[in-house]
């Protein structure tokens, strides 16, 4: 607890301490229980210093401050500091609304941006439990600032009052008095945070100092002379006075009715004072002139560098700083970058490495199918929709771990029987890759590798070698020695990748680069980095689990619905040409709660198994929980369970996985999650042979879908013999002795036919 807080309204007595602190424990602990719903009235201390500045914020309200608590009841002070903050609340509100119907002839980004912030304040504010609390995104800079000693309410309504008199004043001036005066204060006023009062006022009050007409704002251009020749040989107080008579005669020309707006006039005037000094010398003034005077040099430093904050999880760009990144919803990665002006465009090759590109009828370009050369791995090639494609510039993603690195040193092998192979690490020494490579069994004479991070050096070493593929392990290690962030920064990524895609679409050479993953599992970096490359590909798998699936989730030499599907080992990756049988292995034929299901990856038909598990809830709300399954549409299910069916799920808890590790995204898989939860809540097995495949709608009934000829093929060639599946056409297909296929129409027809059917 702050003591200086509790002795804020005077000495207070050892026993008046006490008193004050119980009252103040007292309602903190309300305040916690009401922010934990009445659960609990504990919480992490962090927390509780948040609401006990709350609670001392709407204390302050009152007359007596926190003093009020030595004779009366907390709860009831509280009351009223919280009623008397809604007041204040309804007072900002309407002055917000107000600065936001009468905006001054000019706009700014970043006042547009704040008032736009404000106004979400309004919504989110809650008096009760951080009162104290202030937006996080006023960015817009007053010409005099509200006073850090304020904050919650009283900051931002003194926030508004500063800039409602700021844009009134603006508004005396016609849009094209004020267009001149900013253009030479800064040219890009709207898009940088630029204070647009100050330079009209300077320039408002040297037009009074001149005896020129003030609402045109017009200065001739020997008035910085003139200027010079008024605050010449005078001291600071002086100085001080006739600025302050100055503003003076500007509020009586401009009729200013407003005793705030004229005070405010005045509290700026004296501002100018230690500014118009510091250009002072003593020969007179140096480099004087109205723009220098309204901001100090630091500021116009960093106005002449257009500034962006980047959130360091996604790349994603912004003109204000954000707490949490609106793209990924990250918290505290926006980073302020600044452009600095660069003698050569960045991201590109060097000048004797480009030449012009010129515009052609796109009748007359030549046409030619792509040459591909196989990788060695037939998984991989399968993704890559048959093969490497020369020239192409490919993304390997995944976590860490899961066997990135392993999957492109083991393609080297295979390729450099007919190509020449350069890998260069940014992660690993050249002993490491060595060891790796023995681990792995692989050695050729046209495998080369590099450890390096610079990208020149890169370049230059593959220059000399002239290698049909390159790959560089990874990305976020490589960088730009003319770009002054670190490597792995948003900046760096993007500049090297458009420098590797240009390489490899001018010289010919197949690129792969591997790429790292944030928290949230998409790929770290600036979105654009898959935008770039032709081929993104992931690696997904549990590190826990051997399986590991490779997806396409960007091809533009082929499908992206193709999956590659290997097995960890000791000795690397081993593909697994029969995904359904691996997938298969270990299949529980006596247990509840589980079924096959048939997906399409791409081409290929792949069983796999979905188990369910419902039990009794212990606790009001049941649980939820899917493993390779999306989790929204296993809700929905479950509602539809209950309402078309009649299962009573809303009183237990439900857990849904694929077995093997798989993730499962298409409507097929509807139909076996449905089945698989209706045994387990029936606690009775499904009939040994049977899988199934369908989409189930809203109203229970089943819904068509695609390639159902080939899943019942997968089916017939792994030994099932009943296939559940909805009324749809399916052609002249010749199935086996022994094999049935059911069709019904809606879910609750599946379910008994799935438990009527004969072992």
């Amino acid at each position: 607890m702050n003591d200086a807080m509790i002795f804020a309204a005077g000495e207070l007595t050892a026993e008046q301490v006490v008193i004050v602190q119980r009252q103040l424990y007292a309602l903190v602990a309300m305040q916690a229980e009401r922010y934990t719903a009445g659960e609990s009235s504990s919480v992490p201390a962090e927390l509780a210093g948040e609401l006990l500045n709350s609670v001392c914020f709407c204390l302050e309200q009152l007359e007596d401050g926190i003093r009020v608590l030595l004779h009366c009841d907390g709860t009831e002070a509280l009351m009223e500091g919280i009623r008397r903050i809604r007041r204040k609340q309804a007072y900002g509100k309407a002055l917000w609304q107000e600065i936001c119907d009468h905006l001054p002839p000019i706009k700014n980004r970043s006042m547009m941006d704040t008032l736009g912030g404000i106004g979400t304040f309004w919504k989110r504010y809650n008096p009760r439990l951080f009162s104290h609390q202030i937006p996080g995104d006023i960015d817009y800079q007053l010409s005099i600032p509200v006073s850090e000693q304020l904050c919650g309410i009283d900051y931002v309504n003194c926030y508004l009052e500063h800039l409602a008199i700021e844009n009134g004043f603006l508004c005396l001036f016609s849009k094209q008095a004020l267009l001149p005066v900013l253009n030479s204060f800064c040219p890009d006023y709207n898009e940088l945070l630029v204070n647009l009062y100050e330079p009209v006022a300077a320039n408002a009050l040297g037009c009074v100092l001149l005896g020129r007409e003030v609402l045109g704002l017009k200065i001739p251009p020997e008035g910085d002379a003139a200027l010079q020749a008024c605050f010449s040989g005078k001291p600071t107080d002086e100085i001080k006075q006739m600025l302050c008579r100055a503003a003076h005669v500007l509020s009586e020309q401009l009729d200013m009715q407003s005793v705030p707006a004229k005070e405010y006039l005045q509290a700026y005037a004296e501002r100018l004072v230690p500014r118009i000094s510091a250009v002072r010398t003593p020969d007179g003034f140096r480099g004087f002139s109205l723009p220098e005077i309204t901001q100090t040099p630091a500021e116009r430093k960093l106005m002449k560098q257009k500034s962006s904050f980047l959130c360091s999880e996604c790349g994603y760009e912004s003109a204000k700083w954000y707490g949490k990144c609106p793209s990924c919803g990250a918290w505290n990665t926006m980073e302020e970058f600044r452009e600095a002006k660069q003698a050569a465009p960045r991201g590109t090759l060097a000048k004797t490495d480009r030449r012009r590109n010129k515009p052609l009828e796109i009748s007359a370009i030549e046409t030619q199918e792509e040459l591909r050369f196989h990788t060695g791995i037939s998984e991989l090639d399968r993704v890559l929709g048959g093969g490497a494609v020369k020239g192409s510039f490919v993304l390997v993603g995944g976590e860490p771990g899961i066997g990135k690195s392993t999957l492109l040193l083991q393609m080297c092998q295979e390729m450099c029987r007919q190509a020449k192979v350069l890998y260069v690490s940014g992660e690993e020494s050249l002993r490491q890759i060595r060891l790796r490579a023995d681990r792995l069994h692989i050695s050729s004479s046209d495998l080369f590798v590099l450890a390096e991070t610079d990208l020149e050096e890169i370049i230059e070493e593959t220059d000399i070698l002239q290698p049909d593929v390159l790959i560089v392990d990874s990305i976020q290690t490589v960088y730009k020695s003319d770009l002054s962030s670190a490597p792995g920064n948003t900046t760096q990524i993007k500049e090297c990748a458009m420098t590797l895609m240009q390489y490899a679409k001018r010289r010919g050479v197949t690129i792969f680069i591997v790429g790292h993953v944030n928290k949230e599992g998409t790929l770290a970096g600036p979105k654009i980095l898959e935008h770039m490359v032709d081929c993104v590909l992931y690696f997904e798998g549990e590190k826990q689990i051997s399986f590991r699936c490779l997806r396409a989730a960007k091809n533009r030499f082929g499908s992206t619905n193709e999956i590659g599907v290997f097995e960890m080992s000791d000795c690397g990756l081993i593909e697994v040409p029969n995904p359904s049988a691996a997938m298969l292995s270990g299949h529980p034929t006596d247990a509840s709660g589980n079924c096959i299901a048939c997906t399409i990856e791409g081409s290929r038909p792949i069983l796999a198994e979905i188990q369910a598990l419902v039990t009794k809830t212990a606790y009001g709300t049941p649980r939820r929980m899917s493993a390779g399954v999306d989790y929204n549409r296993m809700v929905l299910l479950l509602a539809i369970l209950e309402k078309r069916v009649g299962l009573y799920l809303s009183a237990s808890d439900t857990y849904i996985n694929v077995i093997g590790g798989m993730r499962l995204d298409e409507p097929a898989i509807d139909l076996p999650i449905a089945l698989a939860v209706a045994s387990s809540y029936r606690d009775q097995p499904l009939p040994e042979g049977v899988m199934a495949f369908g989409e189930v709608g809203l109203t229970g009934e089943l819904r068509a879908v695609t390639a159902a000829t080939q899943r019942i093929h997968e089916a017939i060639r792994l030994g099932f013999s009943t296939c559940i599946m909805p009324k749809q056409d399916i052609g002249r297909i010749q199935v086996p002795d022994g094999f049935h296929i059911i069709q019904t129409q809606n879910i609750a027809q599946a379910i008994g036919a799935a438990f009527s059917t004969k072992k």
